[in-house]
């Protein structure tokens, strides 16, 4: 008996407990209410931050039409809505942040948020600057006014630095930002949106950028998805990857047209990343530019400019996925780790080397692309009468060596038209290099830098700023039978370099020096010799049926 009751004592305690949790959830439901600001009757706000200030955590504060000067603090777990993004405006002070998110969880939707212009003592502001997670933020039109820093001790003024979106406070993450329109009309110093240490795990898809120095900007932040979105008149187009990796970068849209970029960059760039995806893009470029591993890049159209890997390890060369791409309606080939011998494809819009050896490079028309014939850590590469013409850099060579460039004409290169980067024992002959009818100076004709031991020899280089450029690169080889025309100066080096000038028209004993360093190592392909020793022999009849004056340093 006694058993009997303790059982129905518990039972009615148990009972009555999820009967007051059950009072109490309701209760709360039933507490969440609508505030609303800018209309007409009791209860209603003359301004978003009384509104705020008597809000609970759960309500609404629902914004009429109207122009709204204030710089309102999100310090609860809110939905702030406006009756139209167009026409709901809130416009906050110069230098200050227009909107700050302090917590988890709130929602804004809605609004035109922009700043009023000029002259501030602050260097740094945004549209909305958020500290928290889990937040969403969709349907806005986020726009700043270009504004200038004023420095108290000197007085000078500068753009201040812009962010549309502010992302930021450590280990923090997981926000949702959809449909809204970012403009900070500051092509030095404006980022659209910022997401920056070790906030990860954001979705941002569906947005519109345009003018901004950077339109998205991700620093220390992984395993964020940047999907659909349009990015138009960037300075540097789209998407600034720095030390982040795991993130899934497709289906987005970059475009300068009608627009002059100073820099000319209107896709992605990757500093110390790795593991990133980036598939099915229509833009300009991706610059692997420093210490990127790993990257997935498939898929993707490329208007102009392409792939360019820029990294000095083997495994920024190596690592990397790259298929299916097509630059201008042709194929980005990439090879690496190959040392079977082949013959790149002629249908090539680009072709990129990556630890490999035995090929051969010929007879290609490579147009309108960043890197055209790109070669990193590949040795034994015949390269050869191929034409690249209104590139960036039409070939480049890093960390390679005895590879032959041989009988290419090169023309309108907007740095260099044959780059040489930590290269030895390569032969560099019978090119010519050409800036005649480029709008822009080209920066060098051949540059070598920090190489060593290579051979330079019959090339004619005219029209650039620098015919040869040597940093920091020693023992080269250097025929006067080079010929320089119409450069701004012929030959620069810093500093002065320990060079060998020589004269193959008058001196047969450097025709030794040409066969030794055109020898092929061991374990070559069959017949690499043979086309080796037969072009020697074209480029030695040619220099002794020709013999003109030298052109003397």
């Amino acid at each position: 008996m006694r058993k009997t009751i303790v059982i129905l004592l518990v039972s009615c305690i148990f009972l009555g407990s999820c009967n007051l949790f059950s009072l109490e959830k309701t209760s709360a439901q039933t507490t969440s209410k609508t505030l609303y600001v800018g209309g007409n009757g009791e209860g209603y706000y003359d301004t978003i931050w009384d509104a705020i200030n008597a809000s609970s955590d759960g309500d609404t504060v629902f914004v009429y039409n109207g122009i709204y000067e204030e710089n309102p603090i999100i310090r609860k777990k809110i939905s702030l809505i406006g009756e139209d993004k167009e026409k709901t405006i809130i416009q906050g002070r110069c230098g200050w942040n227009v909107v700050e998110i302090k917590v988890d969880g709130v929602k804004i939707s809605g609004f035109t948020i922009k700043n009023i212009g000029g002259l501030s003592s602050y260097k740094k502001f945004s549209g909305l600057d958020v500290e928290s997670s889990g937040n969403t933020i969709t349907d806005n039109i986020i726009q700043l006014n270009l504004v200038q820093y004023k420095t108290f001790l000197y007085g000078y003024k500068t753009n201040s630095e812009n962010y549309g979106i502010y992302l930021h406070s450590d280990n923090v993450g997981n926000n949702y930002i959809e449909n809204n329109f970012i403009t900070t009309d500051n092509l030095d110093y404006g980022v659209g949106i910022w997401v920056k240490s070790q906030n990860d795990n954001n979705i941002i898809s569906n947005n519109e950028f345009l003018k901004n120095e950077y339109a998205m900007l991700i620093s220390e932040c992984d395993n964020n998805v940047i999907s659909g979105n349009t990015f138009l008149k960037n300075e540097y187009g789209g998407i600034r990857l720095d030390e982040s990796s795991y993130n899934n970068i497709y289906d987005n849209t970059f475009s300068n047209e009608d627009f002059v970029s100073l820099n000319g960059h209107t896709g992605i760039i990757i500093f110390f990343g790795s593991h990133n995806m980036i598939n099915d893009n229509f833009f300009d470029k991706v610059d692997l530019a420093t210490s990127s591993t790993n990257d997935i890049i498939t898929g993707n159209t490329f208007i102009s400019s392409g792939i360019s890997i820029g990294g000095e390890d083997i495994e920024s060369w190596n690592t990397h996925t790259i298929e299916n791409n097509l630059v201008d309606g042709r194929p980005i080939y990439y090879f690496k780790n190959d040392h079977t011998g082949r013959i790149a494809p002629y249908d090539a819009g680009t072709v990129i080397l990556a630890n490999c050896s035995n090929f051969i490079i010929e007879n290609l028309n490579i147009i309108n692309v960043s890197s055209g014939i790109q070669i990193g850590y590949t040795s034994n590469t015949l390269i050869k009468n191929n034409i690249l013409t209104n590139n960036s850099n039409s070939l480049y060579l890093w960390n390679s060596s005895n590879n032959i460039i041989d009988y290419n004409y090169i023309k309108n290169s907007k740095w260099a038209g044959i780059s040489l980067g930590g290269c030895e024992n390569n032969i560099v002959s019978n090119n010519t290099i050409s800036n005649q009818d480029f709008v822009n100076d080209s920066f060098s004709g051949v540059n070598l830098m920090g190489s060593n031991n290579n051979i330079i020899c019959k090339n004619t280089i005219e029209n650039t700023d620098f015919g040869l450029m040597m940093y920091d690169s020693s023992n080269n080889e250097i025929s006067e039978d080079n010929i320089f025309s119409d450069n701004k100066k012929d030959i620069y080096y810093d500093p002065t370099p320990n060079i060998h000038v020589f004269n193959l028209s008058d001196d047969d004993d450097d025709d030794d020096q040409i066969k030794a360093a055109a020898s092929e190592p061991e374990n070559q392909i069959p017949g690499f010799e043979f086309l080796s020793v037969i072009c020697v022999i074209t480029v030695l009849l040619f220099w002794k049926r020709k013999k003109k004056d030298s052109v003397i340093f």
